[in-house]
């Protein structure tokens, strides 16, 4: 069996996903560079990653790639479509090819942070931002009915913009999507299907300050997680449970040894939630987090990946063993599991292109040109149009901020891979 490398770009928060089938099997999903950025998912066999069906399946470029696998291991796949005029398309695995689920680009207009679920009778649920019937950037979810995919409730049932959407679905197919609510000052929010309408669970915009990378699990008492990048405490990991009431933090608020970016959470089967992130504090590697009833302790040792990492998300399989997937400088994917005493890489070592210095440096300077050129818009070119209020709104101001994001923690991992080789020198 051939050894096929993961080469990937990593242009986007959402460009890898990672889920494991019920007989433990690791899928990865990710955007392949090597096939115009389109969609590839490989498997692992037990000794080397293998393509499910073709590689660079999609239509075209695919961004906001996310993961999920029925009841009887099908996977599939929902992206924003680059082929499509950016809109949402699902596809999953027939056993023979990819196939699309329903029409290509179902969703009323461009989305963003597509995030599927599938419910306990194999339905497929996508929920993403979008642009709805003149309003931006405004959270919807739909399910494919057997035939087309409809709308779960109203389109855009969010109150303001909704960035970073997660969906759950609970025992009782109860769908939740979490997110970060600019009508609440980019605060959490979290909502749920009632059978009618979308219902906040708690209270709106319940975290302490702004978040990013919200990420949301539920566990096996249909109680629903969420963790994130919390603002207003040094940008460090917090993860909050609804207790019925109200949204609690689980163990201290902040729990992180420092900044955090990539918050990914799952929870195990004794309930126990797992929170990855990269670690700005730990080399910006990635590090592991679970919580053991009183305190956030350390799954192996903090930063623990071999090389810098950014794009981390995580997953459990049945036997509660934990997989995080990231990319590392160069753009590869790497997949990691743990032991039970470290962290070792899933298959041979992704190998790709080394960087060098040279070309470190200048990514850095490309990205510190992007942040000064987004800066410069964010808070308007000059005073004649702060005083003729000519500014951005605040939808494409989001949108700048995103980018903000990205080039920050591109322009780290470079940074992280210029000390690494310093000391080999």
């Amino acid at each position: 069996m051939p050894t096929y490398d993961l080469n990937v770009s990593s242009s986007d928060t959402n460009s890898l996903s990672i889920v494991t089938d019920s007989n433990n099997v690791p899928y990865i999903a990710y955007q392949d560079n090597g096939d115009e950025n389109r969609v590839t998912v490989s498997k692992y066999n037990g000794l080397n990653w293998e393509p499910i069906g073709n590689s660079g399946f999609s239509p075209g470029q695919a961004t906001y790639i996310s993961m999920a696998i029925d009841k009887n291991n099908i996977p599939y796949v929902a992206f924003v479509d680059g082929a499509n005029f950016g809109k949402a398309t699902v596809m999953k695995y027939n056993g023979f090819d990819w196939v699309t689920v329903g029409n290509p680009g179902f969703s009323q207009g461009a989305v963003g942070y597509t995030s599927i679920a599938i419910d306990s009778n194999n339905i497929p649920y996508v929920a993403f931002d979008g642009n709805v019937n003149g309003l931006t950037f405004r959270a919807t979810v739909m399910m494919f009915n057997g035939t087309s995919w409809v709308n779960v409730g109203n389109p855009g049932f969010s109150a303001s913009s909704a960035l970073f959407t997660s969906i759950a679905i609970d025992s009782n197919n109860t769908p939740y999507v979490s997110y970060e609510d600019t009508s609440y000052n980019y605060k959490a929010t979290v909502m749920k299907f009632n059978g009618l309408n979308w219902v906040t669970v708690g209270s709106p915009g319940f975290s302490q300050a702004g978040v990013n990378y919200i990420s949301m699990a539920i566990d096996s008492n249909d109680i629903p997680y969420v963790a994130y990048q919390e603002s207003g405490i040094g940008a460090k990991a917090t993860v909050m449970k609804f207790n019925g009431t109200n949204w609690v933090p689980v163990g201290n608020p902040g729990f992180s040894e420092g900044e955090v970016f990539f918050t990914s959470i799952a929870i195990d089967n004794n309930n126990i939630p797992y929170v990855a992130y990269q670690d700005i504090e730990n080399q910006v590697r990635v590090t592991v987090m679970k919580f053991d009833g009183a305190n956030w302790v350390n799954v192996g040792n903090p930063g623990f990946s071999p090389s810098s990492a950014s794009d981390v998300t995580i997953t459990l399989d049945n036997n509660n063993i934990p997989y995080i997937a990231y990319h590392d400088v160069y753009k590869n994917v790497i997949v990691m599991k743990f032991t039970g005493a470290n962290w070792e890489t899933v298959g041979l070592p992704l190998s790709g292109q080394q960087q060098s210095i040279r070309e470190l440096i200048l990514r850095i300077l490309t990205e510190e040109a992007l942040m000064t050129r987004c800066l410069r818009i964010f808070f308007c070119n000059s005073l004649e149009e702060l005083s003729s209020d000519m500014c951005l709104s605040p939808e494409r101001k989001i949108n700048i901020a995103k980018e903000l994001l990205i080039a920050t923690s591109h322009k780290e991992s470079s940074l992280a891979a210029i000390i690494e080789a310093a000391r080999k020198i």
